[in-house]
C-alpha cells in the first residue's frame, strides 16, 4: 500500500504501465494520478482533496479503470459529462470510476502487542495500533465493544487484561473521519 499526500503529482504512471493497485492513498495532491498511454487498475483506495484532478487521463482512449474507490465525497468524483452532481475529487475523461464508495475506506488496519511475545505474565500490556487513516480506535477483550467508547487515534496504548491464566482475544475497531 502506498500514500502520497501534498505533492504536484502523486502518482505518475507512463508508456503501457499496467499497475494494479489496492488500499492507494492519494490525499491533498494537485493531481492525484497522471496517466499518459497506461492501463492501472485502481480499487479501495482513497482519493481526495485534489485540487486541479484526482484522476487525470491525458490518453483517454486507454482506460483507467477505478471503480470502487473514495473520492472525498459519497456522491462520488466530480466528471461534468458522467456525474455532474459528484461532489469529490474531479475526473478526467477515460476514467471508469463506477461503484464508488460511499463511505472511505480504512486502510491497513492492524494491531499487535508490542514486542510480540509468545507469552506474558503481565496483566497490562502495551498495543501498538495501525490504520492509515482512522482518527479514533476501540478496543476490548473479546469481541462485545458495547460501552466501549471510541478514543482519539494513538500508535501505542495500554490495555489491561482480564486476570487469570489462558488465551486472551483482543479486538480493535478502528473508526475513519466519516464515522464507518
Amino acid at each position: 500500500n502506498l500514500e502520497i499526500a501534498n505533492s504536484i503529482t502523486g502518482v505518475r504512471l507512463t508508456d503501457g504501465a499496467a499497475v494494479k493497485f489496492s488500499g492507494l492513498s492519494l490525499v491533498n495532491n494537485a493531481t492525484g494520478m497522471e496517466v499518459n498511454n497506461a492501463a492501472p487498475v485502481i480499487s479501495q483506495s482513497q482519493i481526495q482533496g485534489s485540487s486541479i484532478l484526482g484522476i487525470s487521463n491525458l490518453t483517454p482512449a486507454t482506460t483507467v479503470l477505478a471503480t470502487g474507490n473514495w473520492w472525498g465525497n459519497a456522491a462520488g468524483p466530480m466528471d461534468a459529462t458522467g456525474n455532474p452532481a459528484g461532489l469529490g475529487d474531479t475526473v478526467s475523461t477515460g476514467v471508469a470510476y463506477s461503484s464508488w464508495l460511499t463511505e472511505i475506506p480504512l486502510i491497513d488496519p492492524s494491531i499487535k502487542v508490542a514486542g510480540n511475545p509468545a507469552f506474558t505474565d503481565q496483566q497490562t500490556v502495551t498495543l501498538e495500533l495501525y490504520c492509515r487513516n482512522a482518527v479514533e480506535y476501540r478496543v476490548v477483550e473479546g469481541t462485545n465493544f458495547t460501552g466501549a467508547l471510541f478514543q482519539p487515534m494513538a500508535v501505542t496504548v495500554p490495555f489491561s487484561l482480564s486476570a487469570g491464566d489462558g488465551s486472551k482475544q483482543i479486538s480493535v475497531q478502528y473508526r475513519a473521519s466519516t464515522g464507518n
